[in-house]
């Protein structure tokens, strides 16, 4: 897919904006045993299509081509320890929180934030927010004036999320994790106002108007994280790996680490009540 992206900079179209080459492929391709899911997966699809009133003969053309495809590396499928789980939880502050989680015993083996996953690069974190917070001060100013016009974000974002997906992933590798729970986010407002309320009243107890206060300029400061793109980034990065992706409930209150440990060991509970 060709993208005609648009630039920071000033000038002539063609100077300031940018064509994008974005490519996707089927990863399983790439070894023996994932061609062989995808040829059945197909094989399949074009012998139900050849059962109807009208079958394409097309379809048989495609299952003789199925047949005679081209010699891959064999690469053994990724098998987890079932009783590790990786826990994630979403927050304003924190955009994502990793909690490594033994679920039959509810030991955590490891915590990570943002600021431990990227390291140096953090930084980039930063910078990113720093513009959401620009941005967000142009688009005022511009509505004020009656300016259509409304700056765009950078890739960076896009870019921290496949290097905080990248060290998840190698994160649940590591731990040889059997599967990545990510927080289901149908409660996403209740979470992050959540948040908010805990924060203002551990920074201003007692006085609520002071905390009011406090919870309208944290808003303020800190923009909502684009989460959906997040979660898609460790999706796509997991599924390059054969780590399976489930999805659990992630609690309301509690610190983050806790949210992320409880979304592990909630999902395990609930996996195993599913099978009795």
């Amino acid at each position: 897919m060709l993208i005609w992206t648009q630039g920071e900079g000033k000038g002539e179209p063609w100077n300031a904006n940018r064509l994008a080459l974005h490519c996707a492929y089927d990863t399983r391709l790439m070894t023996v045993e994932g061609t062989a899911l995808v040829q059945q997966e197909k094989s399949d699809k074009a012998l139900k299509n050849l059962e109807g009133e009208k079958p394409d003969p097309r379809n048989r053309a495609k299952l003789d081509r199925l047949k005679n495809l081209p010699d891959r590396p064999s690469k053994q499928p990724y098998q987890g320890n079932p009783e590790i789980l990786v826990g994630l939880s979403i927050g304003l502050a924190n955009p994502v929180t990793v909690a490594v989680v033994n679920v039959r015993t509810g030991d955590v083996l490891t915590y990570r934030t943002p600021k431990t996953l990227l390291g140096d690069r953090y930084r980039l974190l930063n910078r990113h927010r720093t513009k959401q917070q620009q941005n967000i001060l142009q688009r005022h100013k511009n509505q004020k004036r009656g300016i259509s016009y409304q700056p765009s974000e950078s890739e960076l974002g896009e870019y921290v999320d496949r290097l905080l997906a990248n060290e998840i992933v190698k994160l649940a590798k590591q731990y040889r994790a059997d599967s990545i729970v990510i927080p289901n986010l149908t409660h996403l407002r209740e979470v992050l106002a959540s948040e908010i309320t805990a924060r203002a009243k551990q920074k201003c107890p007692g006085s609520v108007e002071a905390q009011n206060k406090y919870a309208k300029e944290f808003r303020m400061r800190i923009s909502r994280w684009s989460y959906n793109r997040l979660i898609e980034a460790i999706r796509s990065k997991a599924r390059q790996l054969g780590i399976t992706i489930e999805s659990g409930f992630q609690p309301v209150r509690a610190s983050p680490q806790e949210r992320a440990k409880d979304v592990a060991i909630g999902t395990y509970h609930s996996r195993r009540n599913s099978a009795e």
